[in-house]
């Protein structure tokens, strides 16, 4: 099994705007306050957990 760092990087750049936006959904839903140092370590676990998958994960070649 081999890792791909760039794979990783690209998919964590993408996935980050798209956790701030999740995480912002989520607080609306639960009633929290929106603000940025509450949402910033969601936003990171959900990107970094892309960026992970997306290394590890076997391209279809």
């Amino acid at each position: 099994m081999s890792i791909s760092a760039g794979r990783a990087a690209v998919f964590f750049l993408i996935a980050l705007p798209i956790g701030f936006i999740l995480t912002a959904l989520g607080f609306v839903v639960t009633g929290r306050a929106i603000d940025a140092p509450a949402m910033a370590p969601w936003a990171l676990s959900i990107a970094l957990l892309a960026g992970a998958v997306a290394a590890f994960r076997k391209s279809a070649e």
